[in-house]
């Protein structure tokens, strides 16, 4: 099983034609200027053939500035390009639209197995955002760069550097991520993360929780 959390970098392998994965944020914390908290936070994935499949990420519950809201539901398609079924190097692409937040993109994630216990994982994603005036839209670069350690057969952890730029001149965001997964089974697995910014334009602090499972 290859899921998408806890790390930012997504995974370039898709869930097998006919299987299901759903992959939750049980709760999430974010500090900044306005703190917020979100539950439930969830990827659905459905493996519709060898090298795709179609996902819908959902945020059930968002608190910020004092009031709950639904959040944005993200429908997406993801392809792999090559090491699905194996092998040390992975690459696919992901395709996305936002709403009601009226953004966009797609994003290429790359794998590589370094060894048993090491890996590599990189990421590069442009995003089509409405701007705040609605006179147009704004394009935002991310690239993110890994590494993962496997300190056992279960347990493995990541850590992560994640940079935005955005081509209207904001301010750059850049943050270290950390985490672990734990394996409980082949289909079931437990993770945690936090997020730390380190520039001002990015959010201050993210810890979360959640799972992956697979059918």
């Amino acid at each position: 099983m290859a899921a998408d959390r806890p790390d930012a970098i997504e995974t370039p392998q898709t869930v097998d034609a006919g299987h299901f994965q759903v992959e939750t944020s049980v709760a999430s914390y974010t500090k900044d200027a306005a703190n917020s908290y979100s539950f439930l936070s969830t990827m659905l994935k459905a493996g519709l053939l060898r090298w795709c499949d179609l996902e819908l990420s959902l945020e059930p519950f968002l608190y910020e500035t004092g009031r709950g809201r639904f959040g944005d539901w993200t429908p997406r398609f993801k392809a792999n390009f090559w090491g699905n079924d194996g092998g040390r190097f992975a690459a696919g692409s992901i395709v996305f639209a936002a709403m009601p937040a009226k953004e966009g993109g797609i994003i290429f994630p790359f794998a590589y197995d370094l060894s048993e216990k090491w890996g590599l994982a990189f990421q590069t994603e442009l995003d089509i955002v409405a701007n705040a005036a609605a006179t147009g839209h704004d394009l935002d670069f991310i690239n993110l760069a890994g590494v993962t350690y496997g300190l056992t057969e279960s347990l493995s952890v990541f850590s992560e550097f994640f940079s935005q730029i955005s081509r209207e001149g904001n301010p750059w965001a850049g943050r270290v991520d950390v985490g672990a997964t734990y394996r409980i089974t082949d289909n079931f697995s437990m993770d945690g993360a936090v997020y730390i910014g380190i520039t001002e334009a990015a959010e201050d602090f993210n810890p979360f929780v959640g799972f992956s499972w697979r059918y």
